[in-house]
């Protein structure tokens, strides 16, 4: 999912579990490391350009934001922010008037234990967040609940 503006630009991507080859425990109702999803931020910006890598959202967590961003363009809900667990990914979207904002917004670690929040958002028309609820959905088929 690709979000920029004239001034910076963020490309996030889910690139694989982060256990992967973690057998769920059924034991359990839930198996937080089974479902731990490492994502992939590049982000472009006026101060700096990096990429950096986090176990930051749940595979469960990645389906709820398929189905928000669904509803949003569907015209159920007039926006919507991800409540992630760990709370380094959030996602936010809204609908003002014919035209849809999607803002993302990544905590990295930048300098010896220092974090920094990177934040792009992008106004964007009904067909370019269907791109991207797509990009979100194929997240989902690839990398399902185990």
């Amino acid at each position: 999912m690709k979000i920029q503006d004239d001034r910076c630009s963020m490309d996030v991507r889910v690139v694989r579990y982060q256990f992967p080859d973690r057998v769920p425990d059924k034991r359990e109702t839930v198996d937080y490391d089974a479902n731990w999803l490492t994502v992939s931020v590049r982000y472009t910006g006026p101060d700096f350009t990096a990429e950096f890598q986090d176990s930051c959202v749940l595979t469960w967590e990645m389906q709820e934001t398929a189905e928000a961003l669904n509803r949003l363009i569907d015209g159920e809900i007039q926006d919507f922010r991800t409540d992630f667990v760990e709370p380094y990914l959030q996602i936010e979207a809204e609908k003002v008037e014919d035209e849809f904002w999607l803002r993302a917004c990544f905590v990295c670690g930048v300098d010896k234990g220092e974090r920094k929040e990177i934040t792009a958002a992008q106004r964007m028309d009904r067909e370019r967040l269907a791109e991207i609820l797509d990009e979100v959905k194929g997240v989902v088929q690839r990398f399902p609940k185990r």
